[in-house]
């Protein structure tokens, strides 16, 4: 044997080539992991907020941030929602074009598609306690959590609006808040 090598040697060769392969992989996952990332947020974006998911494989609705899913009935079949946040707990604002049209003929003042909500929903910790929450209703209670919901108080119908789009808002908005509360009798959590 030499005692005065130069160059590479095959071990350290080897080490330099799996060295080289661990970046690179580690360079390939994060570019795809940033690529599926962005696309996701790309299609959330798109979305706007304004609708939920509805489960290609079954009739559920998903509400994603409350990992809660319900069956609609047929008249909430064109459900939407925005979301807000405020102390920390997300809302859910629920809405149908059909409650929003009703809300415009009983008060043309309000601007049209403007996301009207006829129910507020919102995950809350802990086990709910009507004396606690008196101004809100317990839509269902899971182990650890349970979903409130509100509805707007105060919403009146102008002076000059006829009899017949009083009483069809009327009809539509307790109409509306008795089905989601009937539909969340059975909800579930997502999986």
């Amino acid at each position: 044997m030499k005692n005065n090598q130069k160059g590479f040697g095959a071990v350290e060769a080897l080490l330099i080539l799996i060295l080289l392969s661990i970046l690179g992989f580690t360079g390939y996952y994060v570019y795809h992991t940033s690529k599926d990332a962005n696309s996701s947020y790309d299609n959330a974006s798109t979305s706007n907020n304004a609708t939920a998911q509805k489960s290609a494989v079954s009739d559920k609705f998903v509400f994603k941030e409350i990992g809660v899913q319900v069956t609609l009935p047929a008249s909430l079949k064109d459900l939407a929602y925005t979301t807000s946040t405020s102390d920390g707990v997300t809302y859910l604002d629920l809405y149908t074009p059909g409650f929003e049209d009703a809300l415009h003929k009983c008060d043309p003042s309000t601007t049209q598609s403007n996301n009207s909500p006829f129910i507020s929903i919102a995950k809350m910790t802990g086990q709910f306690n009507q004396d606690n929450n008196p101004e809100v209703g317990n839509l269902k209670q899971f182990s650890d959590f349970w979903i409130s919901g509100a509805s707007p108080n105060g919403i009146v119908c102008a002076d000059t609006t006829s009899q017949s789009d009083k009483d069809n808002f009327q009809s539509m908005f307790t109409d509306s808040i008795t089905a989601t509360r009937d539909a969340f009798k059975t909800a579930t959590l997502v999986k």
